[in-house]
């Protein structure tokens, strides 16, 4: 999944890419990249991980820190409640994403529409920049069907007709 701000249209981001445990972890545009990727992994009772593509890494309230403004990191998926996530509806396909350890939500801190907008924790708030849409990642495979089947392919899509001819028969 890509995970998308209401607010600005930009995605959570493992900003740099990097593969540390406590490195940020941003907004950026919702471009084609492991980095910007993330899937849900089911941690019980409702709650599920956030691990990024490109780390293996998680998304993780840095310190479980309980204080509004706290960084969200990445870090080892371990099975603590600062390292597990709920999601709750906000209307419009949107969602609130609420930590197991404090009940807050994740929000691009101040309502930032830039790149490199830092994602914090927050109250969950009736505000856009805690609203967050999960929007499916096709796989180069599953997008080389609809490709060969002759069905259309969105803008960001078409990214990946490179990649898609490449592995074409």
């Amino acid at each position: 999944f890509r995970l998308q701000a209401r607010h600005s249209g930009k995605c959570l981001h493992q900003h740099g890419a990097t593969q540390g445990n406590g490195d940020r972890i941003t907004q950026w545009d919702c471009v084609n990249e492991p980095n910007v990727k993330v899937e849900k992994i089911p941690a019980g009772q409702g709650y599920f991980f956030l691990k990024f593509q490109h780390s293996g890494k998680c998304v993780h309230l840095h310190g479980a820190s309980r204080a509004n403004g706290a960084p969200i990191t990445q870090w080892e998926c371990i099975d603590q409640p600062n390292v597990k996530w709920r999601e709750e509806p906000a209307g419009g396909g949107y969602s609130y994403i609420r930590s197991a350890q404090t009940n807050k939500c994740l929000q691009v801190h101040g309502g930032a529409t830039g790149n490199g907008g830092s994602i914090t924790q927050w109250d969950c708030v009736n505000q856009p920049n805690v609203q967050w849409k999960f929007i499916p990642v096709e796989n180069i495979g599953q997008l080389q069907q609809r490709i060969i089947a002759g069905n259309t392919v969105s803008a960001q899509e078409q990214e990946l007709r490179g990649l898609v001819s490449l592995v074409s028969p």
